[in-house]
């Protein structure tokens, strides 16, 4: 990324920034401490405790950032029809906390909607239950006692410092315990895009980060409303009953409210995204920020995880 000298604030002080793809945590570690890079974005807990030496810094904060799970019942590949009775003993078979301490321990926090925590409207959700049990019995009233195969294809990368390959590996093992089999594929993103917005995928598993501090963005992307974006991913067109017009009612009131009205509209939002059980929130990660000591002006953003143009040598 080139500087743009017609910047119209402060001009950044590097006149480039090079962004370099690794594959893992420990590769982006090795280049941080060999100085083939000066930053890394994606540095996970146990990474983090075995990097020395006083020429790296490490930071660790809170984030608004979250990893979740996503069903599509409108799926060309489905198996079994994804209903909600079927849907709800997905979520009650995903151990949580048990999720969290596989993936990043005490480094982070449990998400039950699909709004950050620290957002308006984001706070004082129920944690999601979990109860194998009762996952069974709706299971059994759906049809499938003996459970189902389905399919699980999700971007093959390691983000906020967490594999989402592991992720999914300790999420197939949940479900097993309520006899449902998932087919695990890791694959490129730029595949995974094309496969969640073509036919559809059962099971996936991806990240969202803010673009602005503002919940409607949350509501926009995932609520279960004509054209939304997850909606659209959801097979809304194929099996019309993901739809929630309860969501769209919420959306404009909350878009002509203010302050504690709103965010309480905003929380309604929430819940009711998460009756729809399309998208399953499962941790959000603190972000570690790990950077030789010489870079100045990394910090977090809620809009953009790193502003680049505040850096400077």
């Amino acid at each position: 990324l080139a500087r743009n000298d017609k910047y119209w604030r402060t001009a950044p002080a590097l006149s480039e920034v090079v962004i370099r793809q690794t594959k893992d945590a420990v590769a982006q570690a090795q280049m941080l401490q060999s100085g083939t890079a000066d930053i890394a974005m994606q540095i996970d807990p146990d990474t983090a405790k075995t990097m020395t030496g006083s020429d790296v810094k490490i930071e660790t904060v809170p984030s608004y950032n979250f990893i979740y799970v996503a069903l599509s019942p409108g799926a060309k590949a489905n198996k079994v029809p994804l209903t909600p009775e079927v849907r709800e003993a997905i979520s009650l078979g995903l151990d949580r906390p048990s999720i969290l301490d596989f993936t990043i321990g005490s480094e982070g926090q449990l998400i039950s909607a699909p709004i950050p925590l620290g957002f308006p409207g984001g706070s004082g959700f129920e944690a999601q239950p979990y109860d194998v049990a009762k996952a069974k019995e709706l299971l059994a009233k759906a049809g499938h006692a003996d459970g189902f195969e389905m399919e699980a294809a999700f971007p093959g990368m390691n983000v906020y410092g967490v594999d989402l390959s592991l992720l999914m590996q300790k999420v197939q093992q949940d479900l097993a315990k309520i006899n449902i089999k998932l087919d695990l594929q890791p694959i490129p993103f730029a595949n995974w895009r094309e496969r969640v917005n073509g036919d559809g995928i059962p099971m996936t598993a991806v990240f969202y980060a803010p673009d602005y501090y503002g919940t409607s963005q949350y509501v926009d992307y995932f609520a279960m409303t004509k054209g939304s974006p997850w909606a659209r991913r959801a097979g809304a067109v194929r099996d019309p009953s993901v739809l929630n017009p309860k969501e769209a009612d919420i959306y404009k009131a909350a878009l002509a409210a203010s302050g504690d009205e709103a965010a309480k509209l905003w929380h309604q939002a929430g819940e009711e995204m998460i009756k729809d059980r399309i998208i399953l929130p499962l941790i959000s990660p603190n972000l570690i920020l790990a950077y030789k000591s010489d870079v100045k002006g990394v910090r977090y953003s809620a809009c953009c995880n790193l502003p680049l143009a505040e850096l400077s040598h």
